[in-house]
């Protein structure tokens, strides 16, 4: 019997935990990248893994369990399903965020609405500091069907008087598909035998596919959750009344048409040490934008890129979403990626506060 240790585990024992950490890291990052769209997908993971399905289907379990994961399934190309999307922002008097906010929060439409601004912990004198006249501080993403989206805009703009609604839609994206690893507290977008997709101009019409009443609810169904087990596609597929060779197909030629993103593990980055994210805006010319875009995108520390209309009400027109463990962190992560794109004169606005976050509901309007 071997000696006890007073005061924590054993070496041993802190090894194979340490171990079994390293594995769940490894297994979130390989699940935020995609799992492959075949009848055992975690049998080819496991190899990799040196585990089994099973023990993967056990391990998600138990990340579903503890609050680390949100969903795992079907991540669409919003656009070629014929649906439009806008980053929308107001300026809301502290007293009234919060009978605003809950306005906003039940439209099915609206996904993620978030409280920025800067944080108290950090000193208002740094050249980041937003100030406090009339930056907007409510954001959220709104979408709907391309031939609905104006006028349900004009509803939500109606409920939120008399504050004034900006719409700033993206013209153009340098980086999406962010995948957080929990390894180093880093991001990575290196996708393994998968092309990664060039800069999108978002003011080009992408070719909106047309889905039967019968693919439709396979799409409304991938936006759940995979059934956590070894065959999910066969389960899934008897559920739909498919045959499993005929979803794979499906779901494959999707993929290839740009369709279906990818199926993957969608994380709660908050619960795994990423708390602190902020999304930086610069005014860029037209003339260098692109440039600009590009060499933000280039950072790891980036998860998001888009180039946004001006507007008046906020003359910025380059984004980019950062996170990180702290705010001090991640305001420093700020004047790194300026520095590396040439930028200057960048505002920073925290995410203080989350109202809502879920993913996009898409053909579920009739329901």
């Amino acid at each position: 019997m071997g000696t006890p240790f007073k005061g924590g585990l054993s070496p041993s024992a802190t090894l194979i935990m340490k171990k079994q950490i390293m594995i769940n890291n490894e297994l979130l990052l390989t699940l935020q990248k995609g799992i492959p769209l075949e009848e055992k997908p975690f049998d080819k993971i496991a190899d990799s893994l040196r585990l089994k399905g099973k023990d993967i289907v056990d391990r998600l379990q138990k990340m579903f369990d503890s609050g680390s994961v949100r969903r795992i399934g079907a991540i669409f190309d919003y656009r070629r399903l014929g649906y439009k999307s806008s980053l929308c922002a107001l300026y809301v008097k502290e007293k009234d965020l919060d009978s605003i906010a809950a306005k906003l929060t039940p439209n099915s439409g609206i996904t993620h609405c978030y409280l920025r601004g800067w944080p108290e912990e950090l000193d208002k004198d740094l050249p980041e500091y937003p100030g406090n006249t009339g930056t907007p501080n409510l954001w959220f993403t709104f979408s709907a069907l391309s031939e609905n989206f104006d006028s349900e805009l004009n509803e939500i703009n109606k409920n939120v008087e008399p504050y004034k609604l900006l719409s700033l839609p993206a013209c153009r994206r340098f980086k999406i598909d962010v995948i957080f690893d929990t390894r180093t507290r880093d991001r990575s977008e290196k996708f393994p035998g998968a092309v990664q997709p060039e800069t999108k101009d978002d003011s080009v019409t992408e070719k909106v596919f047309q889905f039967s009443e019968k693919e439709k609810f396979v799409i409304q169904r991938l936006q759940g959750n995979l059934p956590l087990v070894e065959n999910p596609f066969n389960v899934l597929a008897e559920e739909l009344g498919w045959q499993t060779g005929e979803l794979l197909a499906l779901l494959n030629k999707w993929k290839e048409s740009g369709i279906l993103r990818r199926m993957a593990l969608i994380v709660y980055h908050r619960n795994l040490g990423f708390k602190a994210n902020a999304m930086c805006v610069w005014q860029v010319g037209q003339d260098n934008v692109i440039a600009s875009g590009r060499k933000l995108a280039a950072n790891r520390e980036v998860t998001h890129c888009y180039q946004r209309i001006l507007t008046e009400g906020f003359p910025y027109n380059l984004f980019a979403m950062i996170h990180s463990g702290d705010w001090e962190c991640t305001r420093r992560m700020s004047q790194k990626i300026s520095k590396s794109a040439e930028l200057e004169n960048g505002k920073v606005l925290f995410s203080i506060h989350e109202y809502k976050k879920t993913s996009p509901k898409y053909f579920f309007e009739k329901l």
